[in-house]
């Protein structure tokens, strides 16, 4: 009798658990929901002028995934390569290129941000380097629209640890682009814009890179989630009520 009680308690427990494990996802899948939903409608608004995102920036508005007008020069001898694939599965890099942003537009700022890191696409894996690519008038006066997104401090546990002596990178941290041996200059560093754009489609001249790369999918597994702690709650269910009725089939037999 004892031993029963003990299971039941148990067994009340763990079920308790697992319900409240399942609805938290639900509710972490609504939340999800929500979030790619205003994501995706965030990418289509209208390109907002870089010193209005710097100053939402700053006040902690979230700015990710909005589009960002861009003017200026790229300056090609500072390409990092992001280790990448494409909508196919096929590996290959983000070219992400300093831009020297024009100074029309931010007249009166005190120590304007004059760089930022434009992903200006995707290359397929044997055009990393930048000889081996056409591209015309690369440095010329060029407007763009960019999406912005943030940078990280630290990698997953299952990323690849970036290796800046080979110019080769796996996960996006500003901070060691602009570090060290990164062929920045002090001026350069200082006035860094502190958040990436990746260049929408459409805006590149020349075959490669291939702007457009950015994905607006954060992963929602939280369904797959709701349906494994439901499942287990209703097989304790199961199991515990086979082995109640064992039991008194068991008490039963005996008497008799």
């Amino acid at each position: 009798m004892r031993n029963s009680l003990l299971l039941g308690s148990l067994a009340f427990l763990v079920f308790g658990a697992l319900i409240f494990l399942g609805t938290w996802q639900v509710q972490r899948l609504a939340w999800k929901t929500d979030l790619i939903e205003r994501l995706q409608k965030r990418v289509h608004q209208s390109p907002i002028p870089l010193q209005t995102a710097l100053n939402q920036f700053r006040a902690n508005q979230d700015v990710e995934y909005r589009p960002v007008s861009l003017r200026g020069r790229f300056l090609p001898d500072t390409e990092k390569h992001l280790y990448a694939l494409d909508q196919k599965g096929r590996p290959g890099w983000h070219i992400y290129t300093l831009m020297e942003l024009d100074g029309g537009d931010c007249v009166d700022c005190t120590n304007p941000e004059r760089f930022i890191y434009v992903n200006r696409g995707f290359v397929p894996y044997a055009l990393k380097n930048r000889d081996k690519r056409v591209e015309k008038n690369s440095t010329s006066l060029v407007d763009i629209v960019g999406l912005i997104r943030l940078t990280r401090e630290n990698k997953s546990l299952l990323e690849v640890d970036n290796q800046p002596q080979k110019n080769e990178w796996f996960w996006l941290s500003l901070r060691e682009m602009s570090a060290g041996n990164s062929g920045l200059s002090k001026q350069q560093i200082a006035r860094l814009v502190p958040f990436f754009a990746d260049q929408r489609a459409g805006d590149q001249k020349d075959p490669w890179p291939r702007a457009g790369t950015t994905r607006v999918n954060p992963p929602n597994r939280h369904l797959g989630y709701v349906i494994t702690w439901y499942g287990l709650a209703l097989a304790l269910l199961g199991v515990y009520g086979f082995f109640l009725y064992s039991n008194r089939r068991q008490s039963i037999e005996g008497k008799t």
